[in-house]
């Protein structure tokens, strides 16, 4: 996964202490992304690579903004449930309670990029609680706040709840078979079924 940026100039720091190095460009560009940083700007409607992890030894020490700052958030939101399925039930509607007090809280801090936890994984069809709980908890006012709008989102398999094979609770027996009691505590992230306590991307620009 990788975020597309707007910026006009960035500024590099080395690790090893060199001075700083600053980058600019007509209409550049920053995407970050995740396992090998790639640091591109456009010109041209084309990217132009000028860094590529792990190429470089550097750190990005800041991005000067060609507007307002984007705000990043992180929000362990304990959006997951005990029962697979069961969060597309809760967000099919716009009543959950503990749901209109998550929107809230985003509405109000309104970042520009979200990094929600704990958001089951829905396999079978991965986008539709993220799209329950926008159209009926962020599209909506909760409380007064103003609704926010994400046309990006990110969601990915998890590994929480697997079978791990192993005894990890130490009680004798390792339960490989999802909705056998015990079956949580032996699997990764004690998850109690595949993809809960998974993770969700919310942006206002675009994931590449």
């Amino acid at each position: 996964m990788s975020l597309r940026i707007p910026v006009k100039s960035l500024v590099l720091i080395w690790r090893d202490g060199r001075s700083k190095e600053k980058v600019t460009a007509r209409s550049p560009s920053v995407i970050l992304q995740t396992g090998s940083v790639i640091l591109q700007t456009a010109i041209a409607c084309k990217f132009l690579t000028l860094f590529t992890a792990p190429f470089i030894t550097g750190m990005i020490a800041g991005i000067s903004m060609s507007t307002t700052p984007i705000r990043f958030s992180q929000f362990n939101a304990s959006l997951n449930r005990s029962v697979e399925g069961q969060l597309v039930s809760d967000l099919s509607t716009p009543d959950n309670v503990q749901a209109k007090a998550v929107a809230e809280t985003i509405q109000r801090v309104n970042p520009d990029v979200l990094l929600i936890n704990e958001f089951d994984y829905v396999a079978a069809n991965p986008l539709q609680p993220v799209q329950l709980f926008q159209q009926n908890y962020l599209a909506l006012s909760q409380n007064g706040a103003t609704p926010v709008e994400y046309p990006y989102a990110y969601i990915a398999p998890s590994n929480t709840g697997t079978a791990s094979g192993f005894d990890l609770n130490n009680n004798g027996v390792a339960v490989t078979t999802p909705g056998t009691p015990g079956y949580g505590d032996d699997a990764y992230g004690f998850g109690n079924f595949p993809g809960q306590f998974g993770m969700l991307v919310l942006s206002k620009y675009p994931i590449d």
